[in-house]
């Protein structure tokens, strides 16, 4: 509800992916750029750079093989 860009927001950061994911449906934001009332399909903005989806990075679920790929090389 502030003057600031969802992205930029300190509680919506503090949420999980899924109540990520439910706010900005529930604001009818594109789930890709976060700020057009359009679909993520027809959006012109950048994909997730983690996977490539038409998601917001912010928005990224990891995959199992990207779990195990990130405990392997942390250990």
């Amino acid at each position: 509800s502030g003057q600031h860009e969802i992205d930029k927001c300190s509680d919506f950061l503090k949420l999980t992916i899924d109540n990520r994911f439910e706010k900005i449906k529930s604001l009818g934001l594109c789930l890709n750029c976060m700020k057009g009332k359009h679909f993520a399909r027809d959006c012109r903005g950048q994909r997730c750079p983690d996977c490539g989806g038409s998601h917001h990075k912010l928005l990224h679920r990891a995959s199992n093989t990207e779990k195990v790929r990130q405990a392997i090389t942390t250990h």
